[in-house]
């Protein structure tokens, strides 16, 4: 029989794979919140260069998307995947080492690591320390250097700090918090599931009707974004737990 030949391949940080997004692009949203506020005419046709109430339109939509995702500091849909690389001596790895740009804090509980040669089946888990006593552990007199076991996070820059110090390549994953950013573009589609992108209408119309004091159009905004919300709180929002007793 002849031999057969079993390569193993042990990717560094393999490819996260994000979902593609479908819905209403931000030009969309804007053309909807004027029809729905009872708007006359068309429009906007862009999301730049207007003027007057379509700029108004432009300006509360890009709001209530920004407002929604600060909403909740713990959206689902905001919570994504990293993994970066570490170097041998070389503690401090900021946001910037995971190639995030849109990074809000790190999620302590989902840390792991794992030597690079070995692949995954050597993760491990990572305790999360506070920063002080970290610091008068493992940033104190001299070093050690190892496999990394616990971290913290230095507030000034919010870069994971590994204890021991890597003394060779290992693979940090887990999961982040992204930031609120803003549309960018007339195509872009907002990240929160489609079923839920009426609530940015929705919001956008309280701006208006605030702006030009049409108590009909608050109520129904009103009325209708807080229904929505419920449904995106229950959806998108952590489940409720209990803690452990006190005695």
């Amino acid at each position: 029989m002849p031999s057969i030949t079993v390569t193993l391949n042990f990717d560094v940080c393999p490819a996260i794979t994000v979902w593609p997004n479908s819905g209403k692009t931000f030009l969309q949203l804007c053309q909807l919140t004027r029809e729905k506020c009872g708007i006359s005419g068309s429009g906007p046709t862009s999301v730049t260069g207007q003027s007057g109430e379509m700029a108004r339109i432009v300006n509360w939509v890009q709001e209530a998307w920004i407002e929604l995702q600060n909403r909740n500091r713990d959206w689902d849909w905001m919570r994504s995947e990293f993994c970066f690389a570490t170097e041998a001596n070389r503690q401090d790895y900021a946001p910037s080492a995971a190639s995030l740009t849109d990074f809000s804090r790190w999620h302590g509980d989902t840390l792991r690591s794992y030597k690079g040669t070995y692949g995954i089946g050597d993760q491990q888990w990572m305790a999360e320390w506070g920063y002080t006593s970290f610091r008068d552990t493992y940033m104190y007199a001299t070093q050690a250097t190892g496999r990394p076991t616990v971290f913290a996070v230095r507030a000034r820059d919010k870069a994971l700090l590994l204890g021991s110090i890597p003394n060779d390549v290992y693979e940090i994953r887990g999961e982040y918090q992204k930031a609120a950013r803003p549309f960018l573009a007339g195509t872009d589609i907002p990240s929160i599931p489609e079923e839920f992108h009426m609530l940015i209408v929705y919001g956008a119309m309280k701006k208006y009707a605030f702006y030009e004091n049409a108590p009909e159009v608050a109520v129904f905004a009103d009325g209708a974004y807080n229904s929505m919300l419920n449904h995106l709180l229950m959806n998108q929002a952590p489940a409720f737990t209990l803690g452990c007793p006190l005695a």
